[in-house]
This record gives C-alpha cells, sequence and structure tokens, in this order.
C-alpha cells in the first residue's frame, strides 16, 4: 500500500512498547519507539493509508464492500481470540 499511497502509517503495539512509522509519497517522515500511553491499544497492529491519485486516478478509492468482503474472506485463516476493527473515513470525517 505504500507505494500507492501519499500517506501511509503502520503501527504496532507489543508488551509496553509501540512502533509507529509514516510515510508520505514513499518518503518516512516519521520512525518511533516508544512506552505505549494508558490510551492506547496493549496489542496490535493499526495500519493507515490514503490513496494516491498520481497513482491510482483521479477520484480514487477502494470500494468499502469490496475491503470488507475481502477481509471477510480472509479471516477464516485467523484463529484464536483475534479483533479486526475497519474504519472507513473521508478526508478527516468518519463515515462508518
Amino acid at each position: 500500500m505504500n507505494a500507492l499511497s501519499w500517506y501511509f502509517k503502520i503501527a504496532t503495539y507489543r508488551n509496553t512498547y509501540t512502533h509507529i512509522i509514516e510515510f508520505e509519497n514513499g518518503e518516512k517522515i516519521n520512525d518511533e519507539k516508544r512506552k505505549i500511553k494508558s490510551s492506547e491499544p496493549k496489542h496490535g497492529t493499526i495500519t493507515e493509508f490514503i490513496v494516491n491519485p498520481r497513482y491510482m486516478g483521479e477520484n480514487s478509492n477502494l470500494p468499502f464492500d469490496v475491503l470488507l468482503d475481502w477481509i471477510d474472506k480472509m479471516s477464516y485463516q485467523i484463529t484464536g481470540n483475534i479483533k479486526i476493527t475497519v474504519d472507513e473515513f473521508d478526508g478527516m470525517n468518519k463515515l462508518k
């Protein structure tokens, strides 16, 4: 996703530490390793991205229903107590 996004962020949370990496147009703008704050998740991974119209075309988007269908199909491979949360945003406004 990083190669096709103008903004990409991945944050991992393990035990008491987090590692957050952010990119804009493929260039790393942040690489932070630190202790987890009390308001943050204790374990898991969060991925955020905004599609780059330069590569994907103007008004490009990832259809939300297609994404949900893909996650549903892939989730059968997941075992154990794992929770998947998907949020959709239009700019800074949460849609779902």
